[in-house]
Parts: C-alpha cells; sequence; structure tokens
C-alpha cells in the first residue's frame, strides 16, 4: 500500500498543471495556491482537537456535517479521509470549487482518497461559487458533478 506521504505529491502536481495550463491568468485571478500537506495535516487536525474541547465530539462523527468552501484540487478533504479524521460512509461531506478542471480533480482524488482509506463513501463535489449561494440551501439539493 502506498505512504500516506507519497499522496501528497499528486496535488502538487495537479495544482501546478492547472497554473500553467492557461498561464497562470486564472489561477492568479482566483488565488489558486498549493497548500503543503504539513499546514493541511496540522489544520485538519487543530479542527478536530476544538471540536472534542468545545464540542464534545470528534471530525469524524456522524453528527458533524463537512463543508470545504474553497476545494481547491481536494487536499484539505482527502488528507483528512486518508487519516481517518472524516468517514464519508458514515458523514454527509460536501466540497466546492469555482474552476471545474479544479473541480473534476477534487472530485477524483476523493474518490481515490476513499480507496485508500477502505471507505464506500462517497464526497458530493459541486462546481459552484460559494460567494454565491443562498446560506439557506440545503447542499444535497445542489448540482453535482458526474462521477
Amino acid at each position: 500500500m502506498t505512504d500516506i506521504n507519497d499522496l501528497n505529491g499528486r496535488f502538487y502536481i495537479q495544482e501546478t498543471h492547472i497554473r500553467l495550463k492557461d498561464g497562470g491568468k486564472t489561477t492568479h485571478k482566483n488565488g489558486v495556491v498549493y497548500t503543503p500537506a504539513e499546514c493541511v495535516d496540522f489544520i485538519n487536525n487543530s479542527v478536530n482537537a476544538l471540536l472534542q474541547k468545545h464540542f464534545g465530539v470528534k471530525l469524524n462523527d456522524p453528527c458533524v456535517h463537512v463543508l470545504d468552501p474553497f476545494a481547491g484540487t481536494g487536499i484539505f478533504l482527502s488528507r483528512a479521509i486518508e487519516q481517518g479524521l472524516i468517514d464519508p460512509e458514515h458523514q454527509d461531506v460536501h466540497q466546492f470549487e469555482l474552476m471545474p478542471d479544479s473541480a473534476e480533480i477534487a472530485r477524483d482524488n476523493a474518490r481515490v482518497s476513499c480507496e485508500y482509506a477502505g471507505s464506500r463513501g462517497h464526497v458530493h463535489t459541486h462546481c459552484v461559487d460559494t460567494f454565491t449561494l443562498d446560506p439557506q440551501v440545503d447542499p444535497n439539493d445542489l448540482p453535482e458533478l458526474e462521477p
């Protein structure tokens, strides 16, 4: 089985590909940046610790609904799945991304991460501008990228 830290390279390559695809025009305008796995892991583990401290639940508790409003290529959710911090098989997990190429990569990364973690779950991936969403909309009612 592949070591979890070896999987980080795929995010760097994918984000570099997106950045180079149009000479960086779209990625610069939309703020695409590569987040190192160490930073992602720190943030994910900090959120988990804060949920335990202040609410008495872990990030992978079925009552926790996970939303990533600016998914990019999906590194935050993918790393959380691979490390067992979230479980799409028993949780409602959604990621949102404005750029179609990034959204497709995020969807594929989530699927690979679920397979890696042995989860039969599904991460809902939506290609939508989160700034224009009505906060009252249920994410389950939004169109989803085809698998």
